[in-house]
């Protein structure tokens, strides 16, 4: 089982338009840096963007899939 501190060299972009769903274990980048590791909460049906649910010092975090400065890794 992988959890949320842990970190795997194996990962892969995903490509857009993102299909994720709840309980998807992804890795926020922006410009090649690593920002956020957490697990999907919730996908916005209109495929606006996704939830990451709150875990440790970080907060709940809405991802909007407009944002081009991102990178989603799984």
């Amino acid at each position: 089982m992988t959890t949320e501190t842990e970190t795997d060299s194996h990962r892969e972009p995903y490509d857009r338009p993102w299909s994720l769903e709840p309980g998807d274990l992804v890795e926020l980048h922006r410009q090649g840096t690593k920002v956020r590791l957490g697990t999907v909460e919730a996908v916005m049906p209109d495929g606006s963007g996704f939830w990451i649910g709150a875990f440790g010092a970080d907060e709940r975090q809405f991802v909007d899939s407009s944002d081009e400065t991102l990178t989603i890794w799984f």
